[in-house]
C-alpha cells in the first residue's frame, strides 16, 4: 500500500516560462523478508581454560542445531567473543571470583516464518542470551524505486490540481526533479521477550515503510 503526503507548492518565473514547483512523497509499506539475531552464550568459572572450553563446547552444540535446522554456515557469523574477569565485594575488599567468557554470533533468516523456531532451538541448545533481533527487507532499492514513482505521480497530481484552479495549462512532463534526503536501509528493531513454554517464541514483525520525497518543477501556461 501507499500514501501520499503534502507539502508546500510555489510557482515563479523561469527564462520567460512560468514554472511551477511542488513536493512529492511516497511511502511504501511492505513485509520483511530478512531477519537477524544475535544469540550469546555465556559461560563464569573460576578456571578461564574451564570457562573457555565450556563455552565452545555450548557454542558448538548451538550452531550444530542451527545447521540441522536448515540454515547454512553463511547465515552464522561470529560478531564477539569476550573475557571478562569477574570481582565480588567482601566486607569492602575486592576478591577474585573468576571468568566470565561471552561468545556472540549473528544469525540471518530469509524466512521470516522460522525466527521462533531459530531462538528456541539455539535457547534449547545453550543461549541464554537474546539480542539484536531486527527486520529489513532483502532488495530495499527495488522498493525505494516504488515509493520513487509514487513521490512523482504525488507531485504531478499536485501540479494537476493547483494549476486547475488556477485556469492555466500544465506540461505534465517535469522540467526538473530533485531527490530529498538520502536513501538508507529500512531496519525495524523488534524487543523480544523470551516465554518459557513448549511452543514457538511468538515472533509477529509487522510492517516495513519505506518513504520517497522529491520536488518537481513544471512549466505551466495561461
Amino acid at each position: 500500500m501507499h500514501e501520499f503526503g503534502y507539502a508546500q507548492e510555489q510557482s515563479n518565473v523561469l527564462n520567460g516560462h512560468r514554472v511551477l514547483r511542488v513536493t512529492g512523497k511516497g511511502v511504501i509499506e511492505t513485509d520483511p523478508d530478512v531477519a537477524q539475531v544475535t544469540l550469546t552464550v555465556v559461560t563464569r568459572d573460576e578456571s578461564l581454560s574451564i570457562s573457555q572450553s565450556t563455552n565452545a563446547e555450548t557454542m558448538d552444540q548451538v550452531i550444530g542445531a542451527l545447521l540441522e535446522l536448515g540454515l547454512s554456515t553463511e547465515q552464522i557469523k561470529t560478531v564477539s567473543y569476550t573475557i571478562y574477569p569477574q570481582y565480588q565485594y567482601v566486607d569492602g575488599e575486592q576478591q577474585f571470583i573468576g571468568y566470565e567468557v561471552r561468545n556472540s554470533i549473528q544469525v540471518t533468516i530469509y524466512d521470516i516464518g522460522v525466527v521462533g523456531e531459530v531462538v528456541d532451538v539455539g535457547v534449547r541448545s545453550g543461549v541464554n542470551e537474546v539480542s539484536g533481533l531486527s527486520f529489513s527487507i532483502k532488495d530495499p532499492q527495488a522498493v525505494y524505486r516504488s515509493a520513487l514513482q509514487e513521490a512523482l505521480e504525488d507531485a504531478v497530481l499536485k501540479a494537476m490540481s493547483l494549476t486547475s484552479a488556477m485556469q492555466v495549462t500544465l506540461d505534465p512532463t517535469p522540467i526538473e526533479i530533485n531527490e530529498q534526503g538520502a536513501f538508507s536501509d529500512p531496519i525495524t528493531p523488534y524487543t523480544l521477550t523470551l516465554e518459557q513454554s513448549p511452543t514457538l517464541t511468538p515472533i509477529e514483525p509487522g510492517m516495513i515503510e519505506v518513504e520517497a520525497n522529491l520536488i518537481a518543477k513544471f512549466h505551466y501556461y495561461s
